[in-house]
Order: structure tokens, then sequence, then C-alpha cells
């Protein structure tokens, strides 16, 4: 058996499943600090020595990026020896958000040239110097961002070692050729990103293992990613990036499992916002654009998502349906629970869409008729999205999911309201191996990397009667000689 859970920013939702079966399930307000809500859906599940495994999907990244709390300081070098300083690191980042990570940039030599020759050679003197500065300047974490690096990664590897030998062997350092793809800005904004969010991720999740050692659970902890996969704790804390946006992708796979649907559109409707998305093969379709999260550009892979910033806590004012919401303090503030603050809830409830144990209609300043328009508003938007996530696939039907899927015209499966929970605990080890490679001997270079991701998912967990590979992607550089390609191989099982 194990247990899924998935800490949402207004629920934190547990369910327990055993040979992908729902035995169990339980649902609790989001707590600060997370551990506390956690806790409390652990001891309600029960079964805690009997668990393989502990599957956590999370928005703890997300929303710190979102609110811009508890973020390290972030430095970043340059090795670029072309000195592309007009441009310089957080442009076009929002202002709240650029103050609270950036702490400075130093440019050095090195970098490589699209052929593979060196622009200028490293200097580790130049990078050991830098360092200093930076950590004079109050910077907490480092970006280390080389031109065209993600063809060829030394001189990154040779400067963080650089770094190490001033700042110290534990001192967090994000590789640009480990986060993103060749473009040079878009890569800079996700290595700067990941950096910052080395601490809240530290922090939140070395407490919430604490918390599990104490209930007496001694399965491993493992976090969702966005590719509908986990990775274990240590990887996730060094590669915070990748959980952001695993809590749509949970979902959408968990929706389409309940439904028994192998593709379908998801709609879920949260407590803050609503994400709309494609499941094709009971995996998210992934987005094929360069994705902008919290107004930075981002070359970074990504579920495709439409997100409305409509949810079962939105606040009601007059004909506006949020932003603003509730979130978890909806039983003391949404009307229906004698609060003083009218939500969607509040609407749903007296539109006759919604009955929740506690909740009093007379209470809401609503007349019947003014709660259903403003429900068909609601309904409405969430349609356009639908269709604008269709596409060409007109016959997929929909499937709406989450704490207000009541609110959406579409089928709800059984057991809907913890879906993200139920599709933490379905997701799957996974590996991936992201390279360069010569396509000169395509068919062979393929096949023997496929064969490495298969067995580096294997001795990272993965099943070996179940591993395959679910996600290749060959990215041919045209501009570069010897037919050189990046290539992503994810296996997983």
């Amino acid at each position: 058996m194990l247990i899924g859970i998935d800490i949402g920013g207004t629920h934190t939702d547990a369910v327990l499943v055993s040979k992908g079966k729902m035995v169990r399930a339980f649902k609790t307000a989001t707590t600060r600090p997370l551990e506390e809500g956690v806790k409390k859906a652990l001891i309600e599940i029960g079964h805690l020595d009997e668990l393989k495994a502990v599957h956590v999907g999370t928005t703890h990244a997300t929303n710190a990026l979102l609110e811009g709390k508890n973020l390290f300081r972030t430095g970043v070098i340059r090795l670029a020896g072309h000195r592309p300083d007009a441009l310089k690191p957080c442009a076009g980042w929002p202002l709240f958000l650029k103050e609270k990570i950036f702490a400075g940039v130093e440019t050095v030599d090195g970098g490589w040239e699209c052929d593979l020759r060196a622009i200028t050679m490293l200097n580790p003197a130049q990078i050991k110097d830098a360092s200093e500065k930076l950590a004079a300047a109050g910077v907490e974490s480092l970006a280390i961002v080389g031109v065209f690096s993600p063809i060829l990664s030394e001189q990154e590897e040779m400067a963080a070692a650089a770094v190490r030998e001033v700042l110290g062997e534990e001192f967090p350092i994000t590789l640009s050729s480990e986060i993103g793809g060749i473009g040079f800005i878009e890569r800079e904004n996700a290595s700067i990103l990941n950096a910052s969010l080395k601490k809240p991720m530290r922090e939140g999740f070395e407490r919430l293992k604490e918390t599990l050692t104490a209930l007496g659970v001694n399965a491993p902890l493992h976090l969702t990613q966005n590719n509908g996969s986990v990775i274990d704790l240590k990887r996730a804390i060094e590669y915070p990036l990748l959980t952001v946006s695993s809590g749509p992708t949970n979902s959408f796979i968990g929706a389409s499992r309940l439904a028994g649907l192998s593709d379908a559109i998801v709609v879920d409707i949260g407590g803050t916002s609503t994400d709309i998305g494609c499941v094709k093969n009971g995996f998210p379709r992934r987005s094929i654009h360069n994705v902008s999260f919290g107004g930075v550009a981002l070359n970074f892979r990504a579920p495709d998502v439409l997100a409305l910033p409509i949810g079962g806590g939105s606040y009601l004012d007059g004909r506006r349906i949020g932003p603003e919401s509730c979130g978890g303090a909806l039983r003391t503030q949404a009307q229906v629970f004698g609060g003083e603050f009218l939500t969607l809830t509040d609407a749903a409830c007296v539109a006759g869409v919604m009955s929740i144990p506690g909740a009093e209609v007379s209470r809401v300043c609503l007349s019947t008729i003014e709660a259903q328009n403003l429900i068909a508003t609601v309904r409405s938007q969430v349609a356009s999205g639908v269709e604008k996530m269709r596409g060409g696939r007109k016959d997929l039907p929909v499937i709406a999911v989450g704490g207000g899927a009541a609110i959406a015209s579409a089928f709800q499966p059984e057991h809907q309201a913890v879906a993200n929970a139920y599709g933490a605990a379905l997701a799957e080890v996974s590996a991936t191996i992201d390279t360069v490679l010569s396509l000169s001997d395509r068919g062979k270079q393929l096949e023997d990397l496929k064969d490495q991701a298969l067995q580096l998912a294997v001795d990272e967990g993965a099943s070996s009667s179940s591993v395959r590979i679910v996600d290749l992607q060959v990215i041919p550089y045209h501009y570069v000689p010897n037919q050189l390609a990046r290539v992503i191989a994810t296996a997983s099982g």
C-alpha cells in the first residue's frame, strides 16, 4: 500500500491506495506549516506501518514564487567571454519578484560557440573572485549560466567546483545545463528560479520528513514532478522547479483513471483556481511552447494547462468573480458558514448546485436568481476554456474534479474531490537522460540512450516488469556541425 497526498493552497487531500485501488480518502484544510495538515491526514488514513511509499504533490514551490516569500537571494555567474551584459539577468521579470530574488551578477570568461569552439577559456581565478564579490553582496544561492552549456556542460561543472572552493561544499548551486534548453535568457531565468526555490523546499520538506519519522513511517518520501512521475526528496530539493505545475498533472492523471478514460478534457476546480487540461493516453498533454511562470519566460517543459482565477473560495464583488480567494479560510469567511464574505461557494449553495454539511443558505445575501446567474457566468467561462483546450478533438469527453467540481456542468467520477491525491499516488518512478548526441548513426544512438534511461529508472526504484519509455524528444541543432541534437529520454515504471 501507499499514500498519495496533495498539498494545495486550500486543502490537503490524502488517499490510501492498494494495487491501484483507492481504499480510504481524507480531506482537511491546508495548514502553515505544511506538516501539521499532513500529520492530521496521515493519522486519519492509518496503516502507516504497512506503507511502501508516500507520494506528495504540492504547490509549495509555486506558491513561494507567486507570493515572493522565503526565497534564497540568488546571484548569477555568467560564463560568457563575449560579455553579453547589455541585457541583465531578470530582464522583464515582475519587479516585486526580481527584488525578492536577484542579488547580483558577475560575468567571466568562458562559454561556447555553436560549433563548440570556446568563446574564451575558463579562468578559475575569475570565478573565485566573482564568488567572493557575490558573497559580499549577500547571495545565499548561485546560478551558473554558460553560453551553449546544454551542448557541453564541462565549463559549468568546473565553475561550480571553483565556487565551492571559496563558498564551501554545501553552498547551493544550480547549473543551467541541468535545467533548461539552448535559449540563454530563458535558461538563465529557469536557473535563477530553481536556485531561489531551494530554500522553501528544503525547509518545508525536511520538516515533513521529520514528521513522517515521528509518526513511525519508514517508507520513502517521494515528490511528484510535472511529467506525472515522482522523484526522491534529495532530487526535489536540488531541482525544485521540477515540481512546479505538478498539481494539475496529478489532478489530470487521477481524473482520467477515476473516470476510466485515457483521453479526455479535465476541469479541476479548486478553492483558488480552475485548471483545464487535456489527457492523452492517460498522461497530460505537454505544452509545445516555452512556458511563462509568474511573468517569467522559461524554456522549461510543462503540461499544457489553462488556468482560470476562479475557485470555490473566490470572492464575489458585484458581477466580478475573483481573482482573490479566501483559500483555506472558506469555512470561517464564507457566508454560508457564518462568515462575512460572499464567495463562489455561497452562490453555488444558493443556486442548488452544491450541498455542504453545515452550510446555511439563509445566511447568504444573494437571491436564487442572482446566484444562478453567477454560476451561469462561471460555467460559460469554463466552457470557453474547454473549447480552447480541445483543439480539433471535438469528441473528447469532459471530466470535472476538485472541491468545486459541482460548479461545472460536466461528468464527475466517484471520489473526484480527491483526484489530485489519487493522481499523486499513481505516479511512477522515472528517470530522465538529457544529453547531446550526433545523429550520424541515429538508430543505434537512440536505442542505446533509451536502454540507459530504462536501466536508470530501474536503479531509482521503478519496476523492471513495467518500466518503459514514456517520452522521447529529439531537438536537432541545425546550425551546429556533426548532426548534433539534444535528446531527452524519460523512462517510467
